[in-house]
């Protein structure tokens, strides 16, 4: 499986989780790794679901609040895993320990995952039977709320 880390991951992160929990068969890139650093987030999620990507792994918890971006999950049958909003503040230690903590429950609900399923992982370090949860996303609310913005723009 594909995933890729959003802005909010730093690239040292992501080469920490490759080099000490990552399964086999998954790939985990960082969004500069597909030439989109500053690119808004629809745009890369496209660019990386065409170069196979499966998985957005992301720090930003209005990517589910944006309709383009949403709509992007939803039309590159990306799946989603959000990080907490306390995660993007935390120092950058707290952040690779949160995130090595949750790794392999992050890789558990992969594996059992769909297309176009988003789920969040809570913050902290404690009970993690069923505590990365699925999150509802209302895609075509985000289609409807994306062409009536383009209508009145255009």
């Amino acid at each position: 499986m594909k995933i890729c880390g959003d802005e909010h991951f730093s690239p040292w992160i992501i080469k920490v989780i490759q080099d000490s929990c990552l399964d086999k068969s998954h790939q985990l890139h960082h969004v500069d790794d597909f030439q989109a650093k500053s690119v808004a987030d629809d745009i890369w999620v496209k660019k990386f679901a065409k170069a196979g990507g499966e998985v957005v792994l992301g720090a930003d918890g209005m990517m589910l609040r944006r309709p383009t971006e949403v709509v992007a999950i939803c039309d590159t049958a990306m799946r989603l895993i959000v990080l907490p909003h306390q995660w993007a503040n935390a120092p950058r230690h707290l952040q690779v320990s949160h995130v090595l903590y949750w790794w392999p429950h992050i890789e558990a609900v992969l594996a059992a995952s769909r297309p176009r399923q988003c789920f969040k992982v809570p913050w902290g370090w404690g009970e993690t039977k069923g505590a990365v949860q699925a999150i509802k996303v209302d895609f075509e609310g985000a289609r409807k709320k994306l062409k009536k913005s383009l209508r009145r723009a255009g």
